[in-house]
């Protein structure tokens, strides 16, 4: 299920991204997804409160590192309350040293098969 969502964050932001990638590699950081509109669901689900937030972020970073077309900044464990933040985006920028942050909010966790909710914000 990580993975469906992961790509799903992926194809949302890829055509933004390419689009203002222009000739030049861009330098991208992406923060941990926020995750708590599900966090009863994921603590249900695994008995404690796991946060796939920063599982989906890993997920992201890694696909969108395969593509070679992206500088992707090592991840760094930022505030939760920069999470679902959007105006957090460019304090994020600015201080990861990167031309575009993505963040986004898990809205669907579950044991869902072909369907699925995502929500995420570009900073450039």
């Amino acid at each position: 299920m990580l993975r469906t969502i992961g790509l799903a964050a992926i194809a949302l932001a890829t055509p933004a991204l390419l689009a203002a990638q222009g000739e030049k590699k861009l330098r991208l950081a992406i923060i941990d997804f926020d995750y708590s509109e599900v966090r009863a669901s994921v603590e249900e689900m695994f008995g404690s409160d796991v946060d796939i937030g920063q599982g989906i972020a890993d997920l992201v970073a890694a696909e969108l590192g395969k593509t070679g077309r992206f500088d992707v900044v090592p991840r760094q464990g930022g505030p939760e309350a920069e999470r679902s933040n959007p105006a957090a985006g460019g304090q994020a920028a600015a201080r990861l040293g990167a031309d575009v942050v993505v963040l986004g909010t898990v809205v669907g966790y579950g044991k869902q098969e072909g369907t699925f909710n995502s929500r995420g914000s570009i900073f450039h």
